[in-house]
């Protein structure tokens, strides 16, 4: 009987992801990464704190107060920091030391940098045929040059609102991943969160 019970828990591990949930900065971001984990298959809880100061703040009491949870991803702009100091600041800051099942993924500057590097979304989104720049990782305000591109095409500007979800839709996100190595890092995080590979 004990058997059977053994086996009966490792079934389900195997056939039930475990509960993740993503907690990141404002509406764009949580939009933009919903329509991403989709086109993933993932299927993931997604909670904003509407600016970075708030979910600093906030976060650690949030997750305490949801053991429910198995794991915890906190999704946060490097905003022309090096990405290292960034995480190591929310890790000191939030308070992240003795939480095993919480982690966090510094986007290299902002989500723009995940548009600029599969510039074919954008391309299709506004029927334009767009120069991107070779490393839009490296540059410092990626929804600057995205606003700069759709000034040049003949828009008002860029929405962060409303285009971050649009672009996202139109993503190719396989290739997304060969052309960006912090969006594929982002992905890997989710897929490891849900099957308990989460190192």
């Amino acid at each position: 009987m004990v058997f059977h019970l053994v086996n009966y828990g490792l079934w389900v591990n195997l056939i039930m992801p475990r509960k993740v949930r993503i907690l990141c900065e404002g509406i764009s971001d949580k939009d933009s990464i919903k329509e991403i984990l989709d086109k993933e298959n993932l299927r993931i809880s997604i909670v904003r704190f509407n600016s970075r100061s708030r979910l600093i703040k906030k976060v650690n009491n949030y997750i305490r107060s949801h053991n429910e949870v198995d794991a915890f991803i906190i999704v946060i702009d490097s905003h022309c920091t090096d990405p290292i100091e960034t995480y190591n600041n929310a890790y000191n800051k939030i308070g992240l030391s003795d939480m095993e099942n919480v982690k966090i993924h510094v986007i290299q500057h902002a989500l723009e940098s995940w548009f600029l590097a599969e510039g074919s979304a954008i391309n299709r989104k506004y029927r334009q045929n767009f120069n991107f720049p070779l490393n839009p990782e490296a540059i410092c305000k990626p929804d600057e040059t995205l606003d700069g591109l759709l000034r040049r095409a003949g828009r008002l500007k860029y929405i962060k609102a409303v285009d971050a979800k649009a672009i996202s839709k139109m993503l190719d996100t396989e290739d997304l991943k060969n052309k960006c190595e912090n969006f594929k890092s982002f992905i890997n995080l989710v897929i490891d969160a849900q099957s308990n590979n989460f190192k």
